[in-house]
Parts: structure tokens; C-alpha cells; sequence
């Protein structure tokens, strides 16, 4: 089971709910979306 990509994932959908800040919630997605690319194997 690929674990990495599942907990990014998952991340991805929950943190928007607790940063409130635009400039943030992009800063984080862009950073766990370029996670996810790295780890996808």
C-alpha cells in the first residue's frame, strides 16, 4: 500500500479547514502537491 501518497492526499483535503490565511493555503497546497509528485512511486 503507498501510505505517502494516501497521508498527502489526505492532508490536502483536511487543511484547508484549519488555515484561514489565502496567501497560506496556497503556500502549503503548492508544497503538498509538489510532495506528491515526488513521492508518487
Amino acid at each position: 500500500m503507498l501510505w505517502k501518497p494516501m497521508a498527502i492526499g489526505t492532508t490536502l483535503m483536511v487543511y484547508p479547514y484549519f488555515v484561514s490565511q489565502t496567501w497560506l493555503l496556497y503556500a502549503i497546497g503548492c508544497a503538498l502537491c509538489v510532495g506528491l509528485f515526488i513521492f508518487r512511486d
